[in-house]
């Protein structure tokens, strides 16, 4: 079968006949002037350079050219021919964190180049499947709506950056609903649906599990890809976070000092161990003064300090808890079902602990949830779980720890109710590490 791929162009043949036109009434006239001067028989030998045939020859010959142009603009295909075909490829939405703290560089050189790096070889598995992206920080905005270009889809993951997205912060709930409408209405055989869900946090804002629901209940499946290392990396933000500061303690009068409740640890741990601690100081043009009146006291010491100010006895004495909060014992990739199990066994330690008058005894207690299972039998069958780690230890300045000796017949009757009681744990163990060589958490 013949056929051109751009017909459109063809029309421009019609400009072969006006072409023509134009250069027989270029020649008439030509003649007419010639023949003011005398008889043309007469007035040709004395042109000897000047040919009606050569002329003619030019003008066929730029006749061809622009001929032949115009075919090869409507691109002529032989042996091919026009089929429908259903693509049965999935549709697939890149949602993208590109928050400043993705140019944090644990990853080099930083977290958002190395996400465009894995986004590209992404792009080049696919085939017949159909992508689109969302990059979001505080807002979300649709990159690249739904297509099949996968050159398209490249150069926009490429050029990606904070600057896109005005409002920070982490939004994945507002990322995942806009992801979500942004799918190809959905026909009587839709092809599989899927975001991809790249970020480096946890969401700031609400909204993170009702949107993902909402998406599961459309047959949408979600898929999370973590980037960065446990420990984290500090990132530039300029003079922002001291002009916030500045700012704020202009609407107020006489604030020249700013508190912070740094501790001797944070100092000692900040090199080499806990890189997230605050101990820099601040700038030297900031207009407020720095203030840290316990920087050179340990946990214990603080804790005196505390009960000489008045302050509540269930304050002063209550467990540390991580600034990043149960992801840090939550170990691996943080999934909703993993955080319910470690919830409902450390509620579970907690309470036995309280009951057996332990809670005043031991200094910190918690459970540790890995990503990783284990085969077990529940009810004659095989069954596979994740294990509950038990962590409880003694310090006084949090600098060293000693493990905590818990009466056998206690740790049985947690175990016993942790592995009945908690969905998706099949094994409890004992954490019998001191500080040194194990830190207190686990991450």
């Amino acid at each position: 079968m013949f056929r051109f791929a751009y017909p459109e162009y063809l029309w421009l043949l019609w400009l072969l006949p006006l072409l023509v036109a134009v250069w027989t009434a270029a020649g008439q006239l030509a003649r007419r002037r010639l023949s003011r001067f005398g008889r043309l028989e007469t007035i040709r030998p004395l042109m000897p350079d000047a040919s009606t045939g050569r002329r003619r020859l030019k003008f066929i010959l730029y006749l061809t050219a622009f001929a032949l142009l115009t075919l090869a603009l409507a691109r002529p295909q032989l042996g091919s021919k026009l089929r429908e075909v259903e693509s049965r490829g999935i549709e697939m939405m890149l949602v993208v964190d590109v928050s400043n703290s993705m140019l944090a560089e644990d990853f080099q050189p930083n977290r958002l180049e190395r996400t465009k790096y894995a986004i590209d070889k992404l792009f080049d598995g696919l085939k017949q499947d159909r992508v689109g992206l969302v990059v979001f920080a505080g807002d979300a905005v649709v990159q690249l709506p739904i297509t099949s270009d996968y050159r398209m889809a490249k150069a926009f993951a490429r050029r990606i950056s904070p600057s896109m997205v005005s409002v920070q912060g982490t939004d994945i709930g507002q990322a995942l609903s806009l992801a979500t409408m942004s799918f190809s209405e959905k026909g009587d055989n839709p092809a599989g649906r899927v975001i991809v869900l790249i970020t480096d946090g946890e969401g700031h804002d609400s909204g993170a599990i009702e949107a993902a629901e909402r998406a599961a209940e459309q047959g949408i499946r979600i898929f999370t890809i973590g980037i960065g290392t446990p420990e984290g990396a500090p990132i530039q933000i300029g003079g922002e976070f001291i002009k916030v500061f500045d700012e704020e303690a202009s609407k107020l009068e006489g604030i020249e000092f700013l508190a912070q409740g740094t501790i001797y640890p944070d100092i000692l741990e900040s090199h080499g161990v806990k890189a997230h601690h605050n101990v820099g100081g601040l700038p030297e043009d900031m207009k407020m003064e720095l203030v840290e009146p316990v920087k050179l006291l340990f946990k214990d010491e603080v804790r005196v300090v505390g009960e000489a100010l008045g302050l509540p006895h269930s304050m002063v004495y209550r467990q540390p808890f991580p600034g990043p909060g149960l992801g840090v014992r939550c170990l691996g990739a943080i999934t909703r079902d993993r955080l319910n199990a470690l919830r409902e066994a450390d509620a579970i330690l907690r309470e036995e602990f309280d009951k057996n008058g332990l809670a005043g005894k031991v200094w910190q207690y918690f459970i540790a949830v890995p990503d990783f299972k284990s085969v077990g039998v529940r009810d004659g069958k095989r069954y596979e779980g994740w294990p509950a780690i038990i962590r409880a230890v003694n310090t006084t300045d949090a600098m060293t720890a000693t493990i905590e000796e818990i009466p056998y017949a206690l740790l049985h009757h947690i175990t016993d109710r942790i592995t009945h009681e908690v969905e998706g744990i099949n094994r409890v163990v004992m954490d019998l590490t001191p500080k040194p060589i194990g830190t207190i958490e686990w991450e």
